[in-house]
C-alpha cells in the first residue's frame, strides 16, 4: 500500500521548530542458520577467540501517530565462537540514553532477540534467549543499559542477536562502528536521511570501506513558511566492509579507540527551504550552561575561598606578579589538602568536606584553588577537557558526556594564559599530566575572549645533563654531574624521587643509571627541577689503554620501537628534548685513538632529530648528544624513519672511546694502532 503524504513542517517544529517526515520500514532477514554457516570462517590466527561473520545496521526516519519524528535503527549480528575465551561474546550490553530535562534526547531499546546455534549429530539446534533473562539497569547519569547472556554457548557455537533503537532526536545519528576487537568478515550499514537534514559524514581509522550514495523517493512533502509544497527525497548511504582486521593496541598510543574503523554523522544544517536559519546543533556554550546546573560542578565553581584566612596570612604584595602569586597559593593549598588519585569533572563531596579530611579528587582541589586565585585578583576559569586515555575530543559533537575533568586556566598581567592541575603537588605553571595535554580544551568562561584552547604544546619538556670531570692515568674518573628537568621530564624525575622513601637510596639509584658512585648530592625545585652530585667511576683500563663511554651509558638503553611495522601514529605525551653535554680533562700523554665524525640525522619534516659531536679541544674532550622530538604525534607512515633514528641515537649513546697513551711524562713515544671501538646498537 502506498504510504500517505505528510506535511513535514508542523511535526518537525515539535522537536526543533521544524516539520515532519515519513519513511517506509524495511524488514531484515534473521534466524536462518544452516550447516554451511558453521564452516565459513577459517582463522589464520590460532589465538582468535571469536569472529563476527556478519554485522548489519539500517537507520531510517519515520513519523509516529502523534506526528513526531523518530529515528529508528535496526541491528543484527552473527558471530562464531572459536575458543573457550570467546564465550564472553555471549554476554551482551546495549547502552542507551534517557535524558531527564525537557526536550532532551530520549532513546528506547526494543525487539531484542538472541539465539545460540550448535551442530548436534549433524543437525542445527537452536537455543533461544528467554526474555526473562534480559535485564535493564542504570549505568550512570542519564545512561542505562540492557544486559543478557545467550545460553548454551561453547567453541563452535554460532550466535545471533538483534535489537531496535528508537530516538526522538532527528539531528543526532549514532556512529556506525565497523571494526571490533575480533575479526569482522562482512559489515554493512545503510542509512536513509531525508534531504531536509544535512550531515557531515566522516570515516575514521584505516579500514577500507565502500561508500555508496544515491537519491531515493520519499513519500512525504515539505511545506515551507511561505506555504509552498515540494516533493522531497532521501539520501541513502551504504557503507560496506569485508575482512576487517581486529583493533589491536600498540605502545605509545593514548587511546586506540581514536583509530577504530568508524563512520560518524554530525549535523551541519537544515534545508534552507524550511525558511529556518541554519541549525548548528549543540555548541560548547550550551554545554557550559548545562554544566552549571550539574550540582557537583555548578555549586562549587564560584565558591567562597575556604582558605581565605590562611591566604590572608601570606600577606602577598599587591605588586607581586600573578604567576608568582599563583605558585605561592599552590603551595599553600597542598599544605592543607592532597589529591586522592582520582580525576573528575565534579566532586560528590563539597570541597570544604574534602578539606576537612585533607583529601579530594582533582576537581575538589581545583575548585578551592580557583577561589584562592579570585581572592588574589587573578583572572581564572576551569578549562574542560577529555582525558586522552578516554579518546580524542577534537571533531566531536559538543556534549557534556564527552568531558571527563577540568584543569585550571589563569591569565597574567599581559594576558598570557597559564594552566595547571592541582593533582600535581609540585608548584609549576604550564605543567599538566601528559594525558591532560589535549588538543582541545573548553574554557568554562572565555579567557581573554578565548572559548577554545589547545593544551597540547604548553610548557617545555627537557632533560639536560652536564658532566665535567677529570680522568687519571689509572682509569679513575671524578667530576660533577648536573641534571636539569623541565615540564613532563620534571614529573618523571620527581616520581622517581618520591618513589624512594630514603633519599640516599634515590640518589644511589640515579647515579647507578650512569654507572656512577655518588659522594655529595643536592637538589632544588624552582622553574625546573635540578639535581647535582659529585661522582666517581672506575673506567676499564689496562696497560696504556683507558676505555671511556663519554655519554656515561655503558648499559644499552631500551628502544621502544621494536615492531617492524606500525598501524597507529606514535603519540608522545609532548614535544621533548634530551641532551647530554660533557667535558673530560684527559690524563697527560693520553689521546683518543679516533673520534667519530659529527653526526646529525632527522626524520621527514624534522619531526624528530638526533645530533652527536665529539671534539678534541686543547684542554680536554668535549662531547654532545641530543635527541629532539619536535612533533608529539608522528604519523605511522614515518614510523620506519623514527625507528631508524632511535637506533642511531642508541648507537651514538653507546659510543666507546679508546684512550691511548701516546707519550709519557718523560716524552717517550708510545705506539698507537689506528683502531676504534663502538658499542653494539
Amino acid at each position: 500500500m502506498k504510504a500517505p503524504r505528510v506535511c513535514i513542517l508542523a511535526s518537525l517544529l515539535l522537536f526543533l521548530c521544524g516539520g515532519s517526515l515519513f519513511a517506509q520500514h524495511k524488514e531484515m532477514k534473521y534466524g536462518k542458520v544452516g550447516k554451511k554457516e558453521f564452516s565459513l570462517y577459517h582463522p589464520t590466527d590460532s589465538t582468535t577467540d571469536a569472529v563476527f561473520l556478519n554485522k548489519e545496521g539500517y537507520t531510517y526516519y519515520r513519523q509516529e501517530n502523534d506526528g513526531r519524528i523518530r529515528v529508528e535503527s535496526e541491528f543484527k549480528f552473527r558471530l562464531q565462537v572459536l575458543r573457550p575465551e570467546g564465550t564472553r561474546y555471549a554476554d551482551v550490553d546495549i547502552l542507551y540514553y534517557r535524558g531527564e530535562r525537557m526536550g532532551a534526547t530520549q532513546e528506547q531499546i526494543s525487539a531484542i532477540g538472541a539465539s545460540a546455534y550448535n551442530l548436534v549429530d549433524g543437525k542445527v539446534v537452536e537455543t533461544p534467549l528467554d526474555r526473562k533473562y534480559i535485564f535493564e539497569e542504570q549505568v550512570t547519569g542519564n545512561y542505562r543499559r540492557y544486559r543478557f547472556s545467550i545460553p548454551d554457548v561453547k567453541p563452535g557455537t554460532l550466535i545471533e542477536y538483534k535489537y531496535r533503537r528508537t530516538s526522538n532526536n532527528p539531528i543526532h545519528l549514532e556512529d556506525w562502528q565497523v571494526q571490533e576487537d575480533i575479526p569482522v568478515c562482512f559489515a554493512r550499514y545503510q542509512v536513509d536521511i531525508p534531504e531536509v537534514f544535512q550531515f557531515n559524514i566522516t570515516g575514521k581509522g584505516s579500514i577500507p570501506m565502500q561508500r555508496d550514495h544515491k537519491r531515493i523517493n520519499s513519500e512525504f512533502i515539505m511545506q515551507a513558511y511561505d506555504g509552498h509544497l515540494s516533493q522531497m527525497q532521501n539520501n541513502r548511504y551504504t557503507f560496506t566492509s569485508t575482512d576487517v582486521p581486529p583493533l589491536k593496541d600498540e605502545p605509545l598510543v593514548w587511546c586506540a579507540e581514536n583509530y577504530r574503523g568508524t563512520v560518524s554523522f554530525e549535523i551541519r544544517g537544515l534545508d534552507p527551504r524550511l525558511g529556518l536559519s541554519a541549525f548548528q546543533g549543540s555548541n560548547w556554550e550550551g554545554v557550559c550552561a548545562e554544566l552549571k546546573d550539574f550540582s557537583g560542578f555548578g555549586n562549587y565553581v564560584n565558591m567562597r575561598n575556604p582558605l581565605r584566612d590562611e591566604q590572608a596570612a601570606l600577606a602577598l604584595p599587591a605588586d607581586m606578579p600573578a604567576t608568582e602569586k599563583a605558585l605561592r597559593l599552590h603551595r599553600l593549598l597542598h599544605e592543607h589538602i592532597h589529591w586522592d588519585g582520582h580525576y573528575s569533572i565534579a566532586t560528590d563531596d563539597s570541597p570544604r568536606k574534602c578539606l576537612d579530611r585533607q583529601q579530594g579528587n582533582n576537581a575538589a582541589l581545583n575548585f578551592i584553588y580557583l577561589a584562592m586565585l579570585r581572592d588574589a585578583g587573578i583572572r581564572c576559569t576551569p578549562i574542560l577537557v577529555r582525558d586522552k586515555r578516554a579518546g580524542d575530543l577534537t571533531g566531536s559533537e559538543p556534549s557534556l558526556s564527552r568531558l571527563t575533568t577540568f584543569v585550571v586556566g589563569l591569565l597574567d598581567e599581559q594576558g598570557a594564559v597559564y594552566c595547571t592541575d592541582c593533582s600535581l603537588e609540585w608548584p609549576m605553571l604550564n605543567l599538566l599530566p601528559g594525558h591532560l595535554m589535549v588538543n582541545l580544551g573548553i574554557c568554562y568562561t572565555p579567557l581573554d575572549g578565548q572559548r577554545l584552547i589547545s593544551l597540547a604544546d604548553i610548557g617545555t619538556h627537557t632533560t639536560s645533563l652536564m658532566f665535567e670531570g677529570s680522568i687519571t692515568d689509572d682509569g679513575s674518573l671524578t667530576g660533577k654531574l648536573s641534571t636539569s628537568y623541565t615540564g613532563l621530564e620534571t614529573l618523571d624525575a620527581l616520581r622517581r624521587r618520591t618513589a624512594e622513601p630514603d633519599s640516599v637510596e634515590h640518589v644511589k639509584k640515579e647515579a647507578e643509571r650512569y654507572g656512577l658512585t655518588f659522594h655529595t648530592y643536592k637538589e632544588s625545585v624552582t622553574d625546573a627541577y635540578r639535581e647535582q652530585m659529585d661522582v666517581s667511576k672506575d673506567l676499564r683500563a689496562g696497560g696504556s689503554i683507558i676505555y671511556l663511554y663519554p655519554f656515561l651509558l655503558d648499559q644499552l638503553p631500551a628502544n621502544p620501537f621494536l615492531a617492524e611495522k606500525r598501524t597507529f601514529p606514535v603519540e608522545f605525551p609532548a614535544k621533548f628534548t634530551r641532551r647530554f653535554f660533557g667535558f673530560y680533562r684527559l690524563p697527560e700523554g693520553y689521546e683518543p685513538e679516533s673520534l667519530p665524525k659529527p653526526m646529525r640525522m632527522h626524520t621527514h619534516d624534522r619531526m624528530a632529530s638526533v645530533s652527536c659531536l665529539l671534539d678534541r679541544r686543547p684542554d680536554g674532550l668535549q662531547v654532545m648528544l641530543e635527541l629532539k622530538v619536535n612533533q608529539s604525534i608522528i604519523p605511522a607512515r614515518y614510523y620506519g624513519e623514527l625507528r631508524e633514528l632511535w637506533d642511531v641515537f642508541i648507537e651514538s649513546a653507546q659510543t666507546l672511546l679508546t684512550l691511548k697513551r701516546t707519550g709519557g711524562k718523560d716524552g717517550a713515544p708510545v705506539s698507537v694502532s689506528d683502531t676504534a671501538a663502538r658499542g653494539d646498537s
